[in-house]
């Protein structure tokens, strides 16, 4: 055998290296002796098992979550929630309907007309906003979808009446904010080439009921027309306005007299 520390041959039986003096025992005993082993991979270790833990918590949280979600869902009353939205609506129509079913609102527009035509007077009638009125022969009379329409055949003088809901602007949440908006509508015509004057805001009275007056004149190198806009808060959130436009000043005179039954 060879000594371990310095590498000589020497027997078997001998306790002491006869080159370097080193004991034989001490060799063996180093020899036989293992290397301890080697602690592997604690830290991955410890951040499994946080890992193991945290998911647990976390389904532990959630499956409680779901559990408390469930029982408050099922816990609902949908046969009262929908007794009140039924309720609700009904409240609705009820303020904008008639026994009839004419309609006050026309639902999803920014305009709408409560109203009818009779035929017999060639005319307009609607209690909501207090307006009734009759037209000579020369006018044809329409009732559209979302506003009363009627036009002289004779001169081409349109007369309207829309009714419009505050909900539907973003702008309007009175008469004034709403006047501004039917100004807005009239300066429109400078898109098209058009000069307008505005006459000084004003009131009238039409069928009893005191309405604001928008008047412009419109011309451009060869027409001139007159828009006369009468407005009026009906409710809270509803505004009327009855539209004039006609190339006669005089003519819009007889229309308001029109309005007027006069």
């Amino acid at each position: 055998m060879l000594c371990e520390f310095c590498g000589k041959e020497i027997k078997a039986d001998d306790k002491y290296c006869d080159f370097c003096g080193a004991k034989v025992e001490d060799v063996e005993t180093k020899e036989s002796t293992p290397a301890p082993k080697k602690k592997k991979h604690k830290a991955i270790k410890i951040i499994v098992i946080i890992l193991i833990v945290f998911t647990l918590i976390s389904c532990i949280f959630w499956v409680g979550m779901a559990l408390i979600f469930t029982s408050k869902f099922s816990a609902i009353d949908f046969e009262s929630s929908y007794d009140d939205l039924y309720d609700e609506f009904s409240d609705y129509f009820d303020k904008y309907f008639d026994s009839n079913g004419d309609y006050y609102y026309n639902f999803g527009d920014d305009d709408f007309a409560k109203g009818e035509v009779v035929e017999s007077q060639n005319g307009y009638k609607s209690t909501y906003g207090n307006l009734d009125f009759s037209l000579p022969a020369s006018w044809e009379v329409s009732n559209l979808t979302d506003e009363f329409y009627a036009e002289n055949t004779l001169t081409g003088a349109i007369l309207s009446v829309n009714f419009y809901d505050a909900d539907d602007f973003t702008s309007v949440k009175d008469i004034k904010s709403f006047n501004k908006w039917v100004k807005s509508e009239i300066n429109d015509y400078k898109t098209y080439g058009y000069d307008i004057i505005f006459a000084d805001d004003s009131t009238i009275t039409i069928n009893s009921t005191k309405s604001s007056q928008l008047a412009a004149k419109i011309t451009d190198s060869s027409d001139v027309f007159y828009e006369y806009e009468f407005t009026r808060a009906v409710d809270d959130d509803c505004f009327m306005r009855i539209s004039i436009l006609s190339s006669d000043l005089n003519e819009v005179g007889d229309i308001i007299d029109y309005l007027n039954n006069d």
